[in-house]
């Protein structure tokens, strides 16, 4: 295994889900990467979950970036069962298709009081006020978070004021 690398780019190729499988396969056993750039690629659902087994093991990667690829609520589904036994990674940018269903998976492992994430971004989703109605909930006891981003969403009114009800309680989140 590579033990010198620790910041893989990856941004803007072609890379599918085959791709991104044999990359979680390799950091299964990677002991220095850190950081993983995937965003715009081909990344399914498939090559998604395969990233998400890996980082159940993995405990080097801190950074993971899978935005605008073709991930959905499943895909965000096993990402979320990972991070109940991932305890190194602290910042997670994800999507382009996900709905309120993933927001809902992604709530329950940030609920939890093992949580390392301290950045979060979900932007260009396609999720609604009721996602981010249980995202708020989880938001509002969540103690890793300090730094969000929900750009490009269908955040309406009614999800901001969610949102705001989470930014109350909630005194880690700082940008």
């Amino acid at each position: 295994a590579n033990s010198t690398l620790a910041r893989l780019d990856c941004a803007n190729n072609n890379i599918a889900d085959l791709g991104c499988g044999q990359l979680a396969e390799a950091l299964r056993t990677n002991s220095a990467l850190t950081w993983l750039g995937l965003a715009s690629n081909s990344i399914g659902n498939e090559g998604c979950q395969r990233m998400a087994e890996a980082l159940s093991v993995n405990r080097c990667v801190t950074n993971l970036d899978l935005r605008l690829n073709k991930i959905g609520d499943s895909s965000l589904k096993h990402v979320s069962e990972s991070l109940a036994t991932n305890c190194t990674l602290t910042s997670l940018s994800i999507g382009s298709l996900v709905g309120n269903e993933g927001l809902k998976h992604l709530s329950n492992a940030l609920k939890k009081d093992s949580s390392t994430l301290a950045t979060l971004h979900l932007g260009n989703n396609a999720f609604k006020h009721e996602g981010l109605q249980q995202l708020s909930k989880a938001l509002a006891a969540n103690r890793s978070v300090t730094d969000l981003g929900f750009e490009s969403n269908d955040i309406d009114d009614q999800g901001c004021h969610f949102l705001s009800q989470a930014l109350a309680v909630n005194a880690t989140v700082t940008r």
